[in-house]
């Protein structure tokens, strides 16, 4: 019995430390994802119905980055500047995906090289991954560009969605406070609630804000973003005021 319960003990510690690195992992492998998910529609767009190469779809997606520049030229800065944090956020991924690329490079080279030359009795060559890597972004080939347009069209697009957190906040504000109203009119009145209604307005929110993030991503022009921000918005004001309005009538 105290070797299970030693045993019990130890997986519960080991749990317990586990959950922060799944979580950073899961969280990684999604940022991931809808970058590649962004990085991907905007190649199929640039290109006409008889694929096109990679070098051919440059040019389209270039003026893509541009239309986006000029409209995010059109947002007034409430929490943070949109153009800043669109250059930090294509910073950010460009620097970690250089950093992968020349751990990977060198895994695959330096290694080899650095055995191969013990072996053999001659100094440890300098760097050959490193150098590769160097080499390639002096010269970038058509596929590295179109990543390097589409990461700037992805943090181009990310910085106008989180332009309209304040505007979202303020909806969610006002659908909080009709919400509880109608909850302290049902509560006095002896009214119907609902716990379905509840609960699919709770996932419904998560699931308009990441749906409408992702189709956001994959919009081929985006002539006028607040239009469909303001949508967005009501939306999500809606489904906080039936969160508020069929939460528990006794608690």
């Amino acid at each position: 019995m105290s070797s299970e319960r030693a045993g019990m003990a130890h997986g519960a510690i080991v749990r317990q430390w586990q959950w922060p690195l799944r979580t950073a992992f899961w969280w990684v492998v999604i940022a991931a994802s809808v970058w590649a998910w962004a990085v991907a529609v905007q190649w199929y767009l640039a290109g006409p119905a008889d694929k096109a190469s990679a070098q051919q779809r440059v040019p389209q997606m270039q003026a893509a980055l541009q239309a986006d520049l000029d409209t995010l030229d059109t947002f007034e800065p409430v929490l943070f500047e949109p153009h800043a944090l669109a250059h930090g956020i294509y910073d950010a991924i460009y620097t970690h995906v250089i950093l992968v690329a020349v751990e990977f490079s060198r895994s695959l080279m330096d290694w080899p090289a650095h055995f191969k030359a013990l072996g053999a009795g001659r100094p440890k060559p300098a760097d050959p991954g490193g150098r590769f890597i160097s080499a390639q972004l002096q010269n970038p080939a058509p596929t590295w560009t179109v990543l390097v347009v589409g990461t700037q069209i992805f943090a181009a697009r990310t910085a106008m969605y989180l332009s309209a957190a304040p505007a979202l906040a303020l909806a969610a504000g006002l659908g909080l406070a009709d919400g509880l109203v109608a909850r302290a009119r049902r509560k006095a009145c002896a009214g119907r609630e609902s716990a379905s209604v509840y609960h699919r307005a709770k996932l419904g929110w998560s699931f308009a804000l990441i749906t409408g993030y992702l189709i956001w991503l994959g919009l081929p022009n985006i002539t006028q973003p607040q239009t469909a921000l303001l949508g967005l918005c009501i939306a999500s004001g809606l489904l906080v005021r039936m969160q508020a309005a069929f939460y528990k009538k006794y608690v």
